[in-house]
């Protein structure tokens, strides 16, 4: 039997980056044998729903061809400020009852008709001192973000399996025991921060559970956009003078002043979320910052973010549950820009 017979394609549309993984989930284990990054075109994307179907099509379709991927299903993963995710606490009843109970009782918990939205949920614990209550994690998805998805699977002769948001795939992959560069966080509670181009996703996770999530609306962007206005430049050239920051350069002291400008906005805005996790619960504090993203590889932010909150803070680089072909996939995966694809391979 082909040890990827059963394998999946995964692709997470970045504004910035499409990341594309391909493998299957077994036995507590990812095992990965493709990895790799197609730029995202221009103008292709609107806060997590595709505009322009035929160049995103056209970019994912040309890149699958160079990489020879041959598998047929295809999982999505995304985040939008259009998604709106509750933490619900419901009756603890039989799946059947609360799903109808779900269907007539959510609309309450969200500000918004949901007429034209998607409702999906999944069970995050049950809560024994509160009579045996169940909380769950329920998400309205937009309806025109459910048929762009769809769409872009016909035109690219692949059938759709699964449209998940980062937050879920992210709790999938932290799963309970796993180990993040050799370390158990059993009993602890860990904060995974995805620094995007155009949002930060908080993702606060205890011994497995995803304890809830929320998206800021910063990210990398904010960078290139204060360089492109100090300094003239285009938002392109302002990426290309980020990139120089670990380099000599004419525009280095003053560039790096302005991320970590920048990076004090993050922690402004991190520091409400956490504030808020804390207050909910008197046992309730987080032990460890785990960061993730291409902006995970911004100089000297990890320092900042612990400095600012006195929490141990790391850049993720191994997780205990991930495995890799490396026939085909080579040496020089940078995990941490691929953890929502990959995490969104594990259906449960």
């Amino acid at each position: 039997m082909n040890l990827f017979s059963n394998k999946v394609i995964s692709i997470d549309i970045g504004s910035y980056q499409i990341k594309v993984v391909v493998g299957k989930f077994q036995k507590d284990k990812l095992i990965i044998s493709h990895a790799f990054l197609i730029p995202t075109p221009a103008n292709v994307l609107l806060d997590g729903e595709i505009t322009d179907s035929t160049k995103i099509s056209s970019a994912i379709s040309n890149g699958l061809k160079e990489k020879n991927i041959k598998a047929k299903k295809v999982i999505y993963t995304l985040q939008s400020t259009t998604v709106i995710t509750r933490e619900v606490d419901f009756p603890s009843i039989d799946e059947e009852d609360l799903e109808k109970m779900l269907h007539f009782e959510v609309q309450q918990f969200f500000p918004t008709s949901l007429d034209e939205y998607v409702i999906q949920y999944k069970v995050l614990k049950k809560l024994e001192e509160d009579n045996g209550k169940t909380r769950l994690l329920v998400a309205a998805l937009p309806k025109t973000i459910v048929h762009n998805y769809m769409e872009l699977s016909k035109s690219l002769n692949l059938t759709p399996i699964a449209l998940d948001i980062h937050s879920n795939s992210i709790s999938k992959l932290f799963m309970k025991g796993v180990k993040l560069d050799d370390i158990n966080h059993q009993d602890n509670t860990m904060a995974v921060v995805d620094l995007g181009y155009e949002g930060i996703n908080i993702n606060i996770i205890k011994d497995g559970v995803l304890e809830f999530s929320r998206l800021l609306p910063v990210g990398g962007k904010d960078i290139d956009t204060a360089i492109a206005n100090t300094f003239n430049f285009t938002l392109e050239d302002s990426e290309e003078r980020k990139k120089l920051l670990e380099m000599d350069s004419l525009y280095t002291d003053d560039i790096l002043e302005i991320s970590y400008s920048c990076i004090d906005g993050w922690v402004e805005e991190m520091e409400r979320i956490f504030k808020y996790h804390t207050s909910r619960s008197p046992g309730n504090r987080i032990n460890q910052i785990y960061l993730m993203g291409g902006h995970a590889n911004l100089k000297g932010v990890a320092n900042k973010i612990e400095e600012s909150f006195n929490i141990p803070t790391r850049v993720i680089n191994h997780l205990s549950n991930i495995q890799y072909h490396y026939s085909t996939i080579g040496q020089g995966i940078d995990q941490k820009c691929f953890l929502n694809a990959m995490g969104a391979i594990i259906r449960k």
